[in-house]
């Protein structure tokens, strides 16, 4: 309609947001890292920002790791683990902010339906380190999972996006938290469980 403005721009963006912070425990008021990905981020939601000045409601969702039936991270690492060579990726210690598809579109849900401003962190409550997320998938498939991926053969498979599997973010859903969302799945032994059964 002629006229018709938007009352919610809604963002896609990452946890990429945040960069490598290590052990440091990350909720929507970090401060952005460093890196590509960090800067990429950092100016999406910039842009998406300036909406305000029309009156237009702007929540920017960084979503961590995202796992469902259909490709994405969980694809690209079943069929290593299904043949019993999975395990933890570099030293394994670093933090993986994963959440599970049915909880990304519940908290963008959220976003519409509350009034929720700035950014959201898409990520489960019960965040886990690298080499914890490779032991429960291989729980889950019923196969050991204690093989490590080198940290110099990640470099070389995965070039630039090896530093974001071998990067730590510990981060926090405390917006989602404190606005009540109840997380489908906040653990992740049964959030791979629905997903490959």
């Amino acid at each position: 309609a002629v006229g018709y403005s938007p009352r919610i721009l809604v963002c896609a963006s990452a946890v990429g947001y945040y960069g490598d912070r290590g052990e440091e425990e990350l909720d929507e008021s970090a401060r952005p890292g460093d890196g590509f990905l960090a800067e990429v981020c950092r100016d999406w939601e910039t842009e998406a920002m300036a909406a305000r000045g029309m009156g237009i409601r702007v929540a920017s969702i960084r979503t961590g790791i995202v796992l469902g039936p259909n490709g994405g991270a969980l694809a690209a690492m079943l069929p290593v683990f299904r043949w019993g060579l999975g395990g933890p990726m570099g030293s394994g210690a670093q933090w993986w902010p994963w959440i599970h598809l049915a909880d990304v579109v519940g908290l963008y849900v959220l976003a519409i339906e509350t009034e929720v401003e700035g950014p959201l962190n898409a990520v489960a409550p019960g965040v886990v380190r690298q080499k914890d997320f490779a032991q429960a998938l291989g729980r889950v498939l019923h196969r050991p999972a204690f093989l490590p991926a080198p940290k110099f053969a990640l470099n070389i498979a995965a070039g630039e996006f090896a530093r974001e599997l071998l990067g730590s973010q510990r981060i926090k859903p405390q917006k989602a938290l404190d606005l009540g969302y109840e997380f489908r799945f906040p653990k992740l032994d049964a959030a791979l469980a629905e997903i490959l059964r």
